[in-house]
């Protein structure tokens, strides 16, 4: 449960980061490489498709009589979504790789174990 809460701390802090234009583990003279210019458009479509999701379900939840305690659920589901989206945006624009005359710090997301892995 640390791991999930940590996860979401570091992901508002990039949020946070992205807004003030600030970088994270780029020392002085370091060469950053970024990389989230890449993966904008995709991001912007999906999350695009998410906001239209978001209000068509709402709406359809609405007119069939749904009621509020489920629809609000639902609602708060589709904005956390939203707001994992924008994390997984800052994180990427706010982490590039690095590159300095002692390392080479290439940013992969981490995959937990399975348990039967060594």
């Amino acid at each position: 449960m640390l791991r999930i809460v940590g996860f979401e701390v570091k992901g508002l802090a990039a949020i946070a980061a992205w807004i003030v234009r600030r970088r994270h583990g780029v020392p002085d003279g370091a060469t950053a490489l970024a990389y989230g210019k890449e993966q904008a458009f995709m991001l912007g479509l999906m999350s695009f498709a998410m906001a239209v999701e978001t209000v068509v379900v709402d709406l359809l939840l609405a007119a069939l009589g749904v009621p509020a305690w489920l629809r609000y659920g639902v609602l708060i589901a589709d904005l956390y979504g939203l707001l994992y989206v924008l994390m997984l945006a800052a994180g990427c624009a706010t982490r590039p790789h690095v590159v300095t005359a002692d390392e080479l710090r290439v940013r992969v997301r981490r995959l937990p174990r399975s348990a039967g892995a060594p």
